[in-house]
């Protein structure tokens, strides 16, 4: 079992911060709802390296009989070959998004049970890599690093569709080029338009969800190069 093999480690510290960044964002999202945090979503692996990497889910009630132990394990959430398999995560309600980096998979959790409601493929050629996600209105839109597509699922209350490949960046001002190129997406405030990163070249984009219109952000003549 899982819980009988908690010599686990976080992978960096840097590991941990994002944690408790996710773990702070869930708190959010659960007092919205006026229910108390109780899950931690963390990534774990053997020390002997034997299997997979995985996001586990672990309970956080101390007045429950499960506090401290891993309740969705691997297999429950995303499979996680090849490494790195989970990168970023965003969360909506009471969803939890999971872009699979290499996997070039998707997945949306229930952050109350920790299991995945919904998994998602891409084209296995070219390969892709899943990196980042952010909801905005009713879609997630997830970046791909290595192909030129802004991928989407939409949703509308439990109903759930599937991925599809919103945005092809070929003949936009969104050019891709040798190396990881698109990093991370956040969306703005109204919804509206979505900021995505280029690191490669260290450019920052504007996506009006409308009409799929591209447009370079004036940085100032700062370079975002490696930008997260």
């Amino acid at each position: 079992m899982y819980t009988q093999r908690m010599s686990r480690h976080l992978l960096a510290a840097a590991t941990a911060i994002a944690l408790a960044c996710l773990v702070d964002a869930l708190a959010t999202a659960e007092q919205a709802r006026d229910v108390p945090s109780r899950y931690l979503f963390t990534w774990v692996g053997d020390e002997d390296r034997a299997d997979s990497d995985f996001l586990a889910v672990v309970d956080l009630d101390r007045q429950g009989d499960r506090y401290g132990t891993i309740v969705a394990h691997e297999g429950s959430v995303l499979p996680v070959e090849p490494f790195p398999a989970l990168l970023g995560m965003k969360i909506g309600g009471n969803r939890l998004w999971v872009a699979g980096g290499r996997t070039g998979k998707m997945a949306v959790v229930d952050t109350g049970s920790g299991k995945a409601i919904k998994r998602f493929d891409t084209p296995a050629q070219p390969a892709g890599l899943i990196n980042d996600v952010a909801i905005a209105g009713s879609g997630a839109y997830f970046t791909d690093t290595l192909r030129p597509t802004l991928w989407r699922v939409t949703f509308k209350g439990d109903q759930i569709g599937e991925v599809e490949p919103w945005l092809q960046f070929k003949g936009t001002a969104l050019q891709y080029a040798d190396g990881p190129n698109l990093n991370g997406i956040a969306a703005t405030p109204d919804g509206r338009q979505l900021i995505v990163v280029q690191m490669n070249k260290g450019l920052l984009f504007r996506i009006n969800i409308a009409d799929k219109a591209v447009t370079p952000i004036d940085t100032g003549g700062d370079a975002l190069s490696t930008a997260d």
